[in-house]
């Protein structure tokens, strides 16, 4: 089934196929806002797993990784189940580098705690209980990225594709 366009008075149809490769070509010479909406129709649309794939890989590519980080890894969990081999690996370290972001984030977030001058604890128990709280987090979260990262690099050695 073709997907309508309209161009300068004139209707067009794209197949899923040539939907996807305009997209493509469009991230790859930088037009990553315009691709976004032509790949976002298309993930919606699109039931076969290899076009699937596809399109999921090139949203992942144009979507902004601070502000759609909870979307990218969704994305990056979908398709996981969908491949094997080095593109595993690669989806596996993306998963892992994105959860590793939201680690930057929170070591920022608890170095805005302070001590106030001349003390050596915490200013107040909510302080104290907001650090341990980001701490534990921070630790969850890079045991989880060391693990996918770790897990990249054995079905990355697997594969062959090192």
């Amino acid at each position: 089934m073709g997907v309508a366009s309209v161009e300068k008075g004139k209707t067009t149809y794209m197949t899923p196929e040539e939907k996807l490769k305009k997209a493509m070509d469009m991230v790859v010479v930088g037009d990553r806002e315009e691709a976004r909406p032509l790949l976002l129709e298309l993930y919606q649309t699109e039931q076969r797993a290899s076009i699937k794939v596809q399109t999921i890989l090139g949203l992942i590519s144009v979507l902004n990784r601070h502000t759609d980080r909870k979307e990218m890894l969704r994305l990056c969990e979908e398709s996981l189940g969908m491949v094997r081999g080095a593109l595993k690996a690669k989806l596996l370290a993306r998963k892992g580098t994105l959860i590793f972001d939201e680690v930057s984030e929170l070591e920022h977030a608890r170095g805005q705690i302070v001590f106030p001058p001349h003390l050596v604890g915490f200013a107040t128990e909510a302080d104290q209980r907001e650090y341990r709280g980001l701490s534990n987090r921070i630790d969850a979260l890079t045991k989880t990225s060391q693990e996918l990262i770790r897990e990249a690099a054995e079905v990355a050695n697997e594969s062959g594709d090192v």
